[in-house]
C-alpha cells in the first residue's frame, strides 16, 4: 500500500512528505556534467597518472593555444572523481532494489563529477574545493537499513556537515601537500555556503583596538607548488572515503581553461570569494526546511494547495462559463490603481488581476496564470505590483507623522547603531519576482523601471537617479547622459554579485569623500553614481512634502473611487438593460404563446366537460338499466326457484296419501273405541275380593285377559298416534304445496311486470332472443347491460381525467400569462432605471455600445478592454503615480529613524549583519526595504541564501514567472515563504530540466512511495499550481488521456505575426488563443516566412553544414551585416540541438565578431526572448529519425517556443523529407510546414 494511503483512502499531508522526499532525492542524487572535452572549449582529460607536462599550465602547447582562444588572464576548473553516466545509473538502480535494465535500453548519459578543484592561471590551488553530494547520497541509498522508511540526507550541508569536513580535510591535505598556505584562523560568515563563504585571515588571540600578539618564532614553511596529477588522486580519494562510498570505476579528469579578471588570474583567493557552487543543487538544504514544516503540518495556505496533489474544488471553466469570466472584470472588482501604461489591460488579464487581489490581497493562498508567448504575462504582473503599491498606500496615507511608523526598537545583538521596526500596518506588502530562468527574472526588473514601461506624458519619477545608477553597467562609474528609467521600482538581487552591486550603488555611491587639508574638493560629476542616502542628504530627491504628497493621493483616490462606483453602476445598468430587455423579450414571447394557448386550451376544457356531461348521461342510463334489468333478472330467477320448489314437493307427495291417512287414522280410532268397549265389559265381570284372594281360576282368566286388552288398547294406541302424524304429514304437505303454488303464481306474477318494466325502458330484446331465444333472456341482458355500465364508467372517469388535465393545463397557462405580464412589467421597470443610470453617467455613448460584454463574441470579448472608460484607467493611473510620489516622501520624512533600520538591512544584504543576531528574525528588515523598493527578483537558486532565516508566510507577495520552466521543488521554498503566491507560466511551452536520469525516476518513487504526479519534466511548478486553481479551462476533450487544465489562461495574442500564431495556435493551443497582433508595418525584407529547403546528404550528427551556411545567408540577408538594431537583435538564430548551437555561434562569431553573442542557441535559451526574424535551423542527423519522435517532436513544447520568437518571419532551414517523415508521429512538423506553405506570397507596394 502506498504511503499516503489508508484504507484506500488518499492522504494528502502523507503524499505530500512523500513528494518532498522524493524530490530531494532528486536534489542530492542530481549529476553534474563535466564540460565536453573539446580542444575549440579549451576542455582536455587526462589520465590518473597524467605528467605534469602534459597540464595546461605546463604544457607549452596548451598555453599558446589558450594565449590565442582566451588569453593571459585565466583560470582553470579542475573536474576530477568523474562516474560513467551508465555505471551511476546501474548502482543506483541495484541500490533502490530495481530490476536491472539492458545497456543496450541505456540511454546516452553524460558522466557525473563529484570534485572541483579551482587552480589559478598558473596552476596554484585556490583552496577552495567543491564536492558533490551523489556519493554522499549514493552512500546513504545503499547503506539504508528501513527500506519502508523515508530516504534521510541530513547531515550533508550546514555546519559541522559532511561538506564542511571534508573541505576541512582537503584544505588539510592541501597544506600538507605544500598546495596551500595554512590560514591560522578564519572569521566565519553567517552565509557558510560555497557561493557566500570569504575565509578573513586573522591571527589567534586577536584583541579587538590592539595590536596583533607577536607570534612565536616558526621555521619558513616551504614554497607552495602547482596540483599535479597525484594531488588530484589523493584528493578524490579522499572525498570518497569520507563520503561513505567509493565507485569501482572513474572516467579521467578534466580541466577547462576560463577567462578571469586579472585579480582572479593571478590570485587565487579573490577567485575563491567569487565562485558559485557548480556541482550541488541549490534546493537539497532547502528542502529539509520545508520537509520540517510539512512534518509539522504548518507549511501556509499557498503551499498547502500546492502540495495537496488534488484537482481544485468548484472548477470554473472560463471558456464555457463565460458569465463567470464577465462577472470576474466588473468594475466594482477592480483595483484602485493600475500601471501607468498606455492601454488597459484585455479580459483575461484584468480577470486574472481582479481575482487575484480580491481572493489573495486580504488572505493567503495561490493563483496561477497560465500566458502562452506573446500574451502579455509581464503586462498583468505590472497591474498587480501597481495594485499592492496602492494596498500600501491607502495605509500610509493615514500616518500624520511618517516617523511615528517607526516608534519601536528592533533588537540587533552587537549592532551599535539603533534600528527601528517598521508598524505592522505597513508590513506585508513586499513582492518577490522569482523564476528558475535568469533571463525571464531580468526581463520583469529591468523593463518596470524603464521609461518605456510607462505610457508617455506620465509624470512619474520615483528617485530615477538612485535607478539609473543602479541599474548601470558592472564596471560603470556614471550614468547614461539621459535618463533611462522612471524609478526605483525593483531590487535585482540573487547571487551574492548582485547583491553586493546593489548594496553599495544603492546606500554609498556618491556619498562625498572626506575633506582633504588644503585642497579644495572636485566639481562633482553630475553624471556620477547617486545613492539614495547621498540624494536625501543633498536634497535632491525630488519628493513632495508630506503634507503635499497626502492630498494628491486622497484627491486622485478620491476621483477613483468615484469614477469606480459610476462606472460598476454604468456596468450593473447595462446589464440590467441587457438582463431586462432579454426578460422583455422572453416574457413577450411568452405571453404570446400562453395567450394563442390558451384560447385553445379553453375550447379543449369546454369540450372535455360536454363530453363528461354526455358520458355521465349515458352512465347513468345504463345504471339506471342494469338496476331494472338486474331485478327482472332477480325476479325471473325467484320465479324459476318458486317453481322449482314446488315442482319438486309435489313430485314427492300421493295424491290419495292424505284420504288413506285419514281412513286409517278413522280406523287407528274406531279400533281403540272398540277395545275400550270390550274393557268396559271386561271391567264389569270383575271377580270378587276373595276370588281375587285366592286367585281362582276365573280371577286368572280375568286377569290374563285384561292385561291383554291393555295390550291391545296400548297397541291400538300406537297405531293411532303413528296415524295421527301421517295424517298430520300429509296435512302438512298440502299446506306447504298450496303455499308454494301461491308463490310461484306471484313470482309469475312479478316477473312479468319487470319484464314490462324492462321493455318500458326500450331495452331491445328482439336481438337477445334472435340469437339465443328466451331461456335465460333477464340474465343475458343483464351482462350484456352491465358490460355496457363498466365501460360507460370507464369513459366517464377518462372524460373528467381529461377534463381535469385541460384544466390544469389551462391554469397553468393563465399562471404563465400572469407571471409573464408581471415580468414584461418588471421590465420594462428595470429598463426605465437602467435608462436613467445610464443618462447620467459620464461614460461615452460609443463606449457603451461596447460594455456589453454577453453580446460580443469570443475573440471579441478577449481582446476587449473590459469596461474601457478613459477616465476611469487615467484616474487609476493616476492614483498609482499618486501611491509612488506617497512613498517616496514617506521616505524621505522618515529618514531619520528609516535610515538606521535602511542601514542595517545593507550590511545584511553584504553579509555584515547575521540573521542569527535579529531578535524577531530578518523579515523586518526586509519590510522596511520593501517600503523603499517594492519588488525584489531573485532566481530560486539564490531565494534560499537571499531570505535566510525567512520562516513560512514571512514574505508577503511571490510572483514566480515561466513556471513551466520550474521543476516542482525549485519552487517549494519560494512558496513556503511567501504569503501569497502568483504562479505564470505555460506548461506547453519549455519543460522543466531534469538532472537525475529518466531511468532512476520510476525507482525511485517507488523506493519514496510518491506519486507519478510530482515528477518532473511531467510535473512542473506550473502544473501544480494549475491544478490547485479553480479557475481555468481545459485543453482537449473530456475523454483524453492528456487532458490538460490551465489556470486563469491568457489568450490574446500580441507578439507574431501570422504563420507564426497560426501554427502556435495548430500545434500547441487547440486554435483557442484569439490573434491580437497588429497589422505588419515592417519592411518586406527577403519575402514571406518559409520552409528554406537544404537536404541533409553529409552531416557530423545533427550538424549539417550546408543549412548552416544558407542560415548564415539568410542572417546577412535580413541584417545587412548590421546584427542589431536600438539594442536588439534583428534576428535570432534557433536550433534543438546544443552541438548545432554551438557551431553556429563560432561560425557568426568569425563573421561577426562580439556583437553576434546572444543571438544563437538552442530553443532552451530563448524562452522569453523574441526578434523580427527566427531562423529556425533545424540540423538532424539523417541516420537517426527517431529524434524527431523521441525529442524534438515529442511534443509541441520545443517547436511552440522557437516559433514564437519570430515577430514578424519565420526561415526553418532543414531537410523537408527527414522532419516531416514517419518519424514525426504527431505531425509537428507537418503542420509547421503545411502552414509555411500556406503563407501568400508578399505583394510590393
Amino acid at each position: 500500500m502506498k504511503v499516503g494511503h489508508q484504507n484506500g483512502v488518499r492522504d494528502s499531508w502523507k503524499e505530500a512528505e512523500a513528494a518532498i522526499n522524493f524530490w530531494q532525492a532528486l536534489e542530492y542524487l542530481a549529476p553534474q556534467s563535466p564540460p565536453a572535452v573539446k580542444l575549440e572549449d579549451s576542455v582536455w582529460e587526462f589520465e590518473r597518472d597524467a605528467v605534469d607536462r602534459e597540464l595546461p599550465w605546463r604544457d607549452s602547447k596548451k598555453r599558446a593555444i589558450l594565449d590565442r582562444q582566451i588569453g593571459p588572464n585565466r583560470k582553470f576548473q579542475l573536474f576530477a572523481g568523474i562516474l560513467n553516466g551508465g555505471y551511476f545509473i546501474e548502482s543506483a538502480r541495484r541500490y533502490l532494489s530495481a530490476d536491472p535494465i539492458d545497456n543496450s535500453e541505456l540511454r546516452p548519459t553524460s558522466p557525473a563529477a563529484c570534485v572541483v578543484l579551482n587552480v589559478n592561471g598558473e596552476g596554484m590551488a585556490s583552496g577552495q574545493v567543491f564536492v558533490s553530494t551523489v556519493p554522499w547520497a549514493m552512500g546513504q541509498i545503499a547503506n539504508a537499513r528501513n527500506q519502508s522508511a523515508a530516504l534521510d540526507f541530513r547531515g550533508f550541508f550546514g555546519i559541522g556537515g559532511l561538506e564542511e569536513q571534508i573541505r576541512e580535510k582537503v584544505q588539510d591535505l592541501m597544506v600538507e601537500r605544500r598546495l596551500l598556505a595554512r590560514i591560522t584562523c578564519e572569521v566565519p560568515s553567517d552565509e557558510s555556503t560555497a557561493e557566500e563563504t570569504t575565509p578573513v585571515p586573522r591571527v589567534d588571540a586577536c584583541v579587538e583596538g590592539d595590536a596583533p600578539a607577536v607570534a612565536e618564532f616558526r621555521p619558513e614553511p616551504p614554497p607552495l607548488r602547482p596540483v599535479t596529477s597525484g594531488d588530484v588522486q589523493v584528493i578524490t580519494n579522499l572525498v570518497f572515503e569520507l563520503s561513505g562510498w567509493h565507485p569501482e570505476q572513474l572516467e579521467r579528469w578534466r580541466i577547462q581553461a576560463l577567462w578571469a579578471p586579472e585579480s582572479e588570474a593571478v590570485d587565487s583567493e579573490a577567485s575563491k570569494a567569487s565562485q558559485d557552487d557548480p556541482l550541488n543543487s541549490f534546493y537539497a538544504e532547502d528542502l529539509e526546511d520545508v520537509g520540517d514544516a510539512v512534518a509539522a503540518r504548518k507549511i501556509g495556505v499557498g503551499l498547502e494547495a500546492y502540495l495537496k496533489g488534488e484537482d481544485s474544488i468548484g472548477r470554473v471553466d472560463l471558456e464555457s462559463e463565460v458569465d463567470r469570466l464577465i462577472d470576474g472584470v466588473h468594475p466594482s472588482k477592480l483595483p484602485a490603481g493600475c500601471w501607468p501604461a498606455k492601454f488597459p489591460l484585455v479580459t483575461a488579464q484584468q480577470f486574472a488581476v481582479n481575482t487575484v487581489m480580491n481572493d489573495l490581497a486580504d488572505g493567503a493562498g495561490l493563483f496561477s496564470v497560465n500566458g502562452p508567448p506573446g500574451t502579455g504575462k509581464t503586462t498583468m504582473l505590472k497591474d498587480i505590483i501597481a495594485a499592492v503599491v496602492v494596498n500600501r498606500a491607502d495605509v500610509l496615507v493615514d500616518f500624520d507623522t511618517p516617523t511615528s511608523a517607526f516608534a519601536k526598537r528592533l533588537g540587533i545583538e552587537d549592532y551599535q547603531y539603533p534600528v527601528y521596526e517598521l508598524d505592522a500596518r505597513l508590513r506585508g506588502f513586499g513582492i518577490v519576482v522569482s523564476s528558475a530562468n535568469n533571463g525571464a527574472v531580468e526581463n520583469i526588473t529591468k523593463e518596470l523601471p524603464g521609461l518605456a514601461a510607462i505610457a508617455p506624458g506620465i509624470d512619474l519619477d520615483y528617485f530615477s537617479v538612485l535607478a539609473d545608477s543602479v541599474a548601470a553597467p558592472q564596471k560603470a562609474k556614471q550614468r547614461a547622459a539621459t535618463q533611462e528609467r522612471w524609478g526605483l521600482v525593483t531590487a535585482v538581487l540573487g547571487n551574492k554579485s548582485n547583491r553586493s552591486q546593489f548594496a553599495t550603488r544603492f546606500w554609498f555611491s556618491g556619498l562625498p569623500q572626506k575633506k582633504t587639508d588644503g585642497k579644495p574638493q572636485p566639481k562633482p560629476d553630475p553624471l556620477r553614481l547617486r545613492s539614495l542616502q547621498d540624494l536625501v542628504k543633498t536634497g535632491e530627491h525630488g519628493a513632495l512634502s508630506w503634507e503635499e504628497a497626502r492630498s494628491q493621493y486622497r484627491q486622485a483616490r478620491k476621483r477613483v473611487n468615484g469614477l469606480t462606483r459610476m462606472a460598476a453602476n454604468v456596468a450593473d445598468a447595462i446589464q440590467l438593460n441587457t438582463r431586462a430587455m432579454a426578460e422583455k423579450k422572453v416574457a413577450l414571447a411568452t405571453l404570446t404563446n400562453n395567450e394563442q394557448a390558451h384560447i385553445g386550451q379553453k375550447e379543449a376544457v369546454r369540450r372535455a366537460q360536454a363530453s363528461l356531461e354526455t358520458a355521465i348521461r349515458e352512465d347513468e342510463r345504463a345504471v339506471h338499466q342494469v338496476s331494472i334489468c338486474k331485478t327482472w333478472s332477480n325476479a325471473d330467477a325467484e320465479r324459476k326457484a318458486q317453481q322449482k320448489a314446488y315442482d319438486l314437493l309435489r313430485e314427492t307427495v300421493d295424491p290419495a296419501a292424505l284420504d288413506n291417512a285419514g281412513t286409517g287414522h278413522e280406523t287407528a280410532v274406531a279400533a281403540i273405541r272398540g277395545i275400550q268397549t270390550d274393557m268396559e265389559f271386561h271391567f264389569r265381570g270383575k271377580p270378587g275380593f276373595f276370588s281375587e284372594l285366592f286367585r281362582t281360576q276365573y280371577s286368572r282368566r280375568w286377569n290374563v285377559r285384561g292385561v291383554e286388552l291393555e295390550q291391545q288398547l296400548r297397541e291400538a294406541r300406537v297405531r293411532e298416534a303413528t296415524a295421527a302424524d301421517r295424517l298430520a304429514k300429509e296435512q302438512a304437505f298440502g299446506r306447504k304445496l298450496g303455499t308454494l303454488a301461491e308463490a310461484v303464481a306471484a313470482a309469475n306474477r312479478h316477473e312479468a311486470n319487470c319484464r314490462k318494466e324492462v321493455e318500458r325502458t326500450r331495452i331491445s330484446l328482439d336481438d337477445i332472443c334472435r340469437d339465443e331465444g328466451d331461456a335465460g333472456l333477464p340474465a343475458r341482458l343483464l351482462d350484456r347491460l352491465t358490460q355496457a355500465r363498466d365501460r360507460s364508467a370507464i369513459i366517464v372517469r377518462d372524460a373528467r381525467d381529461t377534463l381535469g388535465h385541460a384544466q390544469t393545463l389551462l391554469g397553468a397557462t393563465q399562471q404563465r400569462i400572469d407571471e409573464a405580464q408581471s415580468r414584461v412589467t418588471r421590465a420594462d421597470a428595470d429598463l426605465k432605471k437602467a435608462q436613467r443610470a445610464l443618462s447620467a453617467s459620464e461614460v461615452p455613448a460609443d463606449k457603451i455600445a461596447l460594455w456589453d460584454l454577453s453580446k460580443l463574441d469570443r475573440d471579441s470579448l478577449h481582446r476587449a478592454a473590459p469596461y474601457e472608460f478613459t477616465a476611469l484607467f487615467e484616474a487609476r493611473r493616476d492614483v498609482f503615480v499618486a501611491a509612488m510620489k506617497l512613498h517616496q516622501a514617506f521616505v524621505v520624512a522618515a529618514w531619520s529613524r528609516l535610515s538606521r533600520t535602511l542601514s542595517a538591512f545593507v550590511s545584511l544584504l553584504q553579509g555584515n549583519l547575521n540573521v542569527t543576531q535579529i531578535e524577531k528574525g530578518p523579515i523586518h528588515l526586509w519590510d522596511a526595504f520593501f517600503l523603499v523598493v517594492p519588488v525584489v527578483s531573485t532566481t530560486f537558486a539564490s531565494f534560499p541564501r537571499l531570505f535566510r532565516s525567512i520562516k513560512s508566510e514571512q514574505l508577503a507577495w511571490l510572483m514566480i514567472d515561466e513556471a513551466g520552466q520550474a521543476t516542482p521543488q525549485q519552487a517549494a521554498g519560494a512558496i513556503w515563504r511567501s504569503k501569497r503566491s502568483v504562479i505564470v507560466g505555460d506548461p506547453l511551452q519549455l519543460e522543466p530540466v531534469v538532472g537525475v536520469p529518466q531511468e532512476l525516476m520510476a525507482p525511485l518513487l517507488k523506493r519514496c512511495s510518491a506519486e507519478k504526479q510530482w515528477s518532473p519534466p511531467r510535473a512542473s511548478a506550473q502544473t501544480l499550481a494549475d491544478r490547485a486553481n479553480r479557475f481555468g479551462m481545459y485543453l482537449g476533450e473530456p475523454d483524453a488521456e492528456e487532458r490538460i487544465w490551465l489556470g486563469s489562461p491568457l489568450l490574446v495574442h500580441r507578439r507574431c505575426l501570422d504563420p507564426m500564431f497560426r501554427i502556435a495556435n495548430s500545434i500547441a493551443y487547440e486554435n483557442k488563443m484569439v490573434y491580437g497582433t497588429n497589422d505588419d508595418d515592417g519592411p518586406d525584407g527577403i519575402g514571406p516566412s518559409r520552409w528554406v529547403q537544404v537536404q541533409a546528404e553529409h552531416s557530423d550528427g545533427h550538424w549539417v553544414e550546408a543549412q548552416a551556411l544558407r542560415a548564415m545567408e539568410l542572417v546577412e540577408q535580413l541584417t545587412g551585416g548590421v546584427l542589431k538594431q536600438n539594442g536588439q537583435f534583428k534576428v535570432y538564430v534557433i536550433t534543438p540541438f546544443r552541438t548545432v548551437g554551438g557551431k553556429i555561434r563560432q561560425l557568426l562569431y568569425r563573421r561577426y565578431g562580439e556583437v553576434s553573442k546572444g543571438m544563437a542557441g538552442t530553443v532552451h535559451t530563448f524562452q522569453g526572448k523574441e526578434a523580427d526574424h527566427v531562423v529556425f535551423l533545424l540540423g538532424g542527423n539523417p541516420s537517426s529519425p527517431g529524434v524527431i519522435s523521441s525529442f524534438a517532436g515529442a511534443k509541441p513544447n520545443l517547436v511552440n517556443v522557437a516559433v514564437t520568437r519570430a515577430k514578424r518571419r519565420l526561415y526553418v532551414v532543414g531537410d523537408r523529407r527527414f522532419w516531416t517523415g514517419p518519424s514525426d508521429v504527431h505531425r509537428i512538423f507537418n503542420r509547421l510546414a503545411e502552414h509555411l506553405d500556406n503563407v501568400p506570397e508578399e505583394i510590393p507596394a
